[in-house]
C-alpha cells in the first residue's frame, strides 16, 4: 500500500527552533538584568551599612576623645560663656532653653547642619579619622557630650551620626590599705589591718626594722629587698612581679574643681599665697570674695600665715570645721585638735606652687605632729588630706586620723598613733626640697582599712547616659 502521508516540513522545524531560542535568550537576558539589579542594591545596601558603621565609631571617637580630655582637666570645654561663637575660640554651646530631644535636635541642625555657617569656629574644630570627619562638643555648663561625624567627609556627607553622652565624676573607692605609684620602704613596727588591710606598691618594696605586720597581702609589680622579705608577716602571702595597679589622675586643683562649692557654705577656705583667706565663690582657687577678719568664727580662726616658707600653720582646738585649701603653698599642724568623742572634721588640702623646676612645682607639703584626732570634712567626702607634693603624718599615740590620704608625690608614715582608711600616692616624681624622697611606712602607726570610703577626686569619668540621636536634616541623612 502507498502511504499518503506527507514528511514535515524542514523550514517549520529550524523556525520553531529560532523562536525557542529568542525565548530562552530574552529569559537569560532579562535574569541578567534582575540579577545586575539585584547586586547593584545588595553592594549598595553593603555600602551604606558599611559607612554607617564608620560613622558610628567615628562619632564614639570624639566622645572617648572628650572624655580622656576631661579625666585629665575637668574644666575642659570647648565653649565660651557666650551663646553665639567668637571668631577662633570657641565652638557653640546649646542655650538654657534646648532641654528637649526636638530642641536639641534643631539647635545641632543648626549650628552643624549642611547649612550651619561654620566660618567663625575655631580652627581644627573639625577632626579627621581614618573614615571622615567629626566634631566634639563639651559645652561649659553641662556635663553633656555631643559628637557629629560625616562619612566621608562634611562637604560631601553620605551618613551622618549624631551621638550624646552624659557624664558625672566618679568617686574613687580605694582597693587597699596602701597604694604607692612607685617604691615603698616599710619598717619600724607599723601594723597593715583590717578586712581590706592589703599593700600594694607599683614598684620595689623594700623591707627593714623590727616587725612590719600586715594582715592580708603586700604585693609589689616589682621585687622585693631583701628577697623573699624578711621581719614581714603578711597574713595573705606575699607576690613580687605583681600587675601594676592602676591610679587615677588626682591633684589639689581637680579636688577643687570637682566639689561643688556650695556644698561647703561657711565651710570651705581658700587659704591664699598673699596670707589673705578667701571664698570660693570665684571661677578658680583664691579668686573669690575675700573672708571675714580673724574674729569671726568663719574666718582665720587657729591659722596663721608665714610668708617666707609660703606655710600655713594651724594650732588651734579644732572647733571650726571645714575645708582648708591652702593655694600654692605648705600646711603645718603641729597642735592637737580634736578629741574621741569629737574628733575635728577638716580636710586639709595643700596646692603646689609651679615652677620651672624639674617637677614643675613647688610647696604642696602637709606635715602633721601633735596628737590630732580628726576625720574628713564633706557629706559623703573621704579626703582628708590631699597633698600637691609630699604627706608627713607623724603623731604621738593619742593621735587618730580617719579618711583617705593622698599625695601627688611621696609620703611617710612615721608617727605611733592609729591611721583608719587608706593611703594612696601618684609618685609623680621627687621635687628637690621636699621632705620625702621615698615613700615609707615606719614608726609604729597602725592602719587600718575596712574599704568602706570613697572620694570624689575629679578624674574618672563615669557616663551616665550613650545614646545615638536622630540626624534628620543633615546631609546624607
Amino acid at each position: 500500500m502507498n502511504s499518503n502521508r506527507t514528511a514535515p516540513s524542514r523550514d517549520g522545524e529550524e523556525g520553531m527552533a529560532l523562536i525557542l531560542v529568542l525565548i530562552i535568550g530574552s529569559m537569560l537576558l532579562v535574569m541578567g538584568g534582575l540579577s545586575l539589579t539585584l547586586f547593584q542594591s545588595s553592594s549598595t545596601g553593603a555600602t551604606r551599612h558599611i559607612q554607617a558603621e564608620q560613622g558610628l565609631q567615628t562619632a564614639e571617637q570624639g566622645i572617648d576623645q572628650t572624655i580622656g580630655r576631661l579625666q585629665d582637666n575637668l574644666a575642659y570645654n570647648t565653649s565660651g560663656t557666650s551663646t553665639s561663637p567668637a571668631c577662633g575660640t570657641v565652638l557653640p554651646k546649646p542655650p538654657s532653653t534646648v532641654v528637649t530631644p526636638t530642641q536639641e535636635a534643631a539647635w545641632l541642625r543648626a549650628n552643624f547642619g549642611p547649612g550651619a555657617d561654620t566660618s567663625c569656629y575655631p580652627n581644627g574644630w573639625l577632626q579627621t579619622d581614618s573614615a571622615g570627619e567629626y566634631a566634639a562638643i563639651q559645652p561649659n555648663d553641662r556635663k553633656t557630650i555631643y559628637s557629629i561625624s560625616w562619612i566621608p567627609s562634611r562637604a560631601a556627607a553620605r551618613r551622618v551620626r549624631v551621638v550624646k553622652a552624659e557624664w558625672l565624676p566618679a568617686n574613687f573607692q580605694p582597693e587597699h590599705a596602701i597604694l604607692t605609684g612607685n617604691a615603698l620602704r616599710m619598717q619600724g613596727n607599723a601594723a597593715v589591718a583590717g578586712i581590706a588591710g592589703s599593700v600594694h606598691a607599683n614598684g620595689d618594696i623594700t623591707v627593714v626594722g623590727s616587725s612590719v605586720t600586715v594582715e592580708k597581702t603586700v604585693t609589689t609589680s616589682g621585687t622585693f629587698s631583701p628577697d623573699p622579705p624578711t621581719n614581714l608577716s603578711a597574713g595573705g602571702g606575699t607576690t613580687k612581679n605583681s600587675p601594676r595597679q592602676s591610679i587615677p589622675t588626682f591633684s589639689p586643683e581637680l579636688f577643687w574643681n570637682s566639689n561643688d562649692s556650695p556644698s561647703y557654705v561657711n565651710a570651705w577656705w581658700d587659704m591664699c599665697d598673699d596670707g589673705i583667706v578667701r571664698l570660693p565663690d570665684g571661677a578658680g582657687p583664691c579668686l573669690g570674695s575675700v573672708a571675714a577678719d580673724a574674729n569671726n568664727p568663719y574666718g582665720y580662726q587657729g591659722w596663721s600665715y608665714k610668708a617666707t616658707t609660703r606655710t600655713w600653720s594651724y594650732k588651734g582646738a579644732g572647733v571650726q570645721g571645714g575645708v582648708f585649701y591652702a593655694h600654692h603653698g605648705n600646711i603645718d599642724l603641729s597642735g592637737s585638735p580634736g578629741t574621741a568623742a569629737a574628733p575635728w572634721r577638716a580636710t586639709l588640702v595643700a596646692s603646689a606652687t609651679p615652677t620651672t623646676a624639674t617637677c614643675g612645682h613647688a610647696d604642696g607639703v602637709i606635715s602633721i605632729s601633735g596628737s590630732p584626732v580628726m576625720t574628713s570634712y564633706g557629706e559623703g567626702q573621704a579626703v582628708t588630706m590631699l597633698a600637691g607634693s609630699d604627706l608627713e603624718l607623724g603623731g604621738t599615740p593619742s593621735t587618730q586620723l580617719t579618711g583617705l590620704f593622698m599625695a601627688v608625690e611621696q609620703m611617710e608614715i612615721s608617727g605611733n598613733g592609729a591611721l583608719s582608711g587608706s593611703i594612696l600616692t601618684g609618685d609623680k616624681c621627687h621635687t628637690a626640697g621636699t621632705p620625702v624622697a621615698q615613700s615609707t611606712v615606719a614608726g609604729s602607726m597602725t592602719i587600718t582599712f575596712n574599704k568602706d570610703i570613697s572620694a570624689a577626686i575629679g578624674t574618672t569619668i563615669r557616663t551616665t547616659l550613650w545614646q545615638e540621636l536622630s540626624p534628620s536634616g543633615f546631609t546624607g541623612s
